[in-house]
């Protein structure tokens, strides 16, 4: 049973590591695109990820939610879509398509947007991750990654130790005395017997010499 968990419980840290690590990378490379390279948003594998950054699509939308973005321009009425306008990025509903442009709304503005040019299109939502601003935020922290590093190796370690079990002793190697042969055996029961004869000998000795003496 503790086999098992220990099983289960690696399986899961090396998810959660799988997860930190494309987090920080595509974090990384998000920085690279916009700080160094000068593009307004990340292209990967066609797609994008925003931070909601304002409650103007409450309650569909909340500030620190992130959305993932498909790139493209075919979009339909009542698609969630992210555009670009003086520089910045902003993700409304679509409440009307015209031939060249087409008309926004935050679900909480009371007024709809400006007509913005479908060649300021970026794409529309296909996914939202609810407040992954804030797990974002939290992993690419240098200091936070660190300590998540450090802890998830140590509980590994803990998990995966396992404590040595002495070693058998190897068998010992037969240190009887090996069968003796028919000769040695013949030897010996020769030999036993001159001793029971100077036994016997020495007693009828002792008893003769009992006798003479009380003579």
């Amino acid at each position: 049973m503790l086999k098992f968990i220990n099983k289960v419980f690696q399986i899961f840290i090396d998810f959660l590591v799988f997860i930190i690590t494309i987090l920080i990378l595509f974090s990384l490379y998000n920085l690279i695109s916009i700080k160094v390279l000068n593009k307004p948003y990340t292209n990967l594998f066609g797609f994008s990820i925003f931070e909601i950054a304002t409650g103007s699509m409450e309650p569909t939308l909340n500030v620190k939610d992130l959305v993932i973005v498909k790139i493209t321009k075919n979009i339909s009425l009542d698609d969630i879509i992210t555009y670009e306008e003086d520089g910045n990025l902003i993700t409304h509903r679509v409440i009307e398509i015209k031939e060249d442009t087409i008309t926004t709304k935050g679900d909480a503005n009371n007024s709809i947007d400006v007509k913005v040019p479908k060649t300021k299109i970026v794409g529309k939502i296909v996914y939202v991750i609810r407040k992954g601003g804030i797990i974002r935020e939290v992993f690419i922290t240098p200091k936070v990654i660190i300590s998540i590093t450090i802890t998830l190796v140590l509980i590994s370690l803990c998990f995966s130790y396992k404590e040595k079990k002495p070693d058998k002793p190897k068998n010992k190697k037969n240190i009887n005395k090996p069968p003796k042969s028919k000769k040695n055996k013949n030897k010996e029961k020769k030999k036993n017997n001159e001793l029971n004869n100077k036994s016997f000998q020495n007693i009828k000795d002792e008893i003769l010499n009992q006798e003479n003496s009380k003579e």
